[in-house]
């Protein structure tokens, strides 16, 4: 299945491939966006960071909303608000939380963005050190796209530019080390998944294990124990999100028309298949959010 489209009305910012200073319209800092248990009263429940890392196109904010509400969909937070916090930081923006303000969470996800992990930017050195300390603590970290190079980065490996453009629909191999790291998934032997990257892991942290691998990034997706999982591809987009993006590049002179091509193009081949592996890539998202 696809993610739905959102009904919200239409918000104005930057977009992903900018370096925005825009507000992002769900999340301000430290904001609680997750539902008290029903009846009112606070009970003991997962407690989830969200460390917003960018803001999509306005195209993709009028359709499926930010980054926030598009894992809230992938994850399926209104099926869990009884036992379900989350909490969001727009940390793109500068507004991170304290080390102290993350430890009592159970779990830290990390979103896509524009930015590079490997950079000097005041908010990516904060953002590391707090992957550093999360990781000292045993939290569990779910990475995606930007996410996925920040964590990589953080915890000794490199990242660096991809060889070309990684954008619209593409094939991941799952190796044998995803089947023990994942035994209740049922792996098939490839999904398809939705990919918008310029930069990617080149080296692995030490102790982490490749999961899955695609023609030209050979770490599409590792895992470090069961503590840490990464994912270069977006579980969360779907194929009017990338083709947005796609649209959003090229008017901004970031990708050539005949890169555009290849991204939408792909769709022809794998549009479909998407479409199907959402359910399995939104398990295995889920699944390790709330072991």
């Amino acid at each position: 299945m696809e993610p739905p489209a959102a009904s919200a009305a239409k918000h104005q910012a930057d977009p992903e491939i900018a370096d925005s200073s825009g507000a992002s319209p769900t999340s301000r800092p430290g904001t609680d966006i997750g539902s008290p248990a029903r009846g009112g009263k606070k009970e003991q429940s997962r407690r989830i960071a969200v460390l917003v890392c960018g803001v999509p196109p306005p195209a993709v904010l009028e359709d499926v909303g930010t980054y926030v509400d598009q894992f809230a969909a992938l994850l399926q937070r209104d099926e869990h608000a009884g036992d379900e916090e989350w909490r969001s930081w727009d940390v793109y923006k500068g507004e991170l939380p304290t080390a102290d303000e993350l430890a009592p969470f159970d779990a830290i996800l990390f979103t896509g963005g524009a930015g590079d992990a490997f950079s000097d930017e005041p908010w990516v050195v904060q953002a590391r050190e707090l992957v550093r300390s999360a990781h000292a603590r045993k939290q569990r970290m779910l990475g995606v796209c930007f996410g996925h190079q920040l964590i990589a980065q953080a915890l000794g490996g490199r990242v660096d530019r991809a060889p070309a453009w990684g954008s619209g629909a593409t094939t991941i191999t799952f190796d044998e080390e995803a089947r023990e790291v994942l035994p209740n998934m049922q792996l098939p032997p490839t999904a398809a998944i939705h990919v918008s990257h310029r930069d990617q892991v080149h080296e692995l942290p030490e102790g982490a294990k490749v999961l899955a691998s695609a023609e030209q990034c050979p770490i599409a997706m590792f895992s470090i124990g069961d503590q840490v999982l990464c994912i270069q591809g977006h579980p969360e987009f779907n194929e009017r999100t990338v083709r947005s993006i796609v649209d959003a590049k090229l008017q901004r002179n970031m990708m050539t028309a005949q890169e555009a091509e290849v991204s939408n193009k792909s769709y022809q081949q794998l549009g479909d298949q998407c479409q199907q592996d959402y359910a399995l890539l939104q398990g295995i998202c889920a699944q390790h959010l709330r072991k």
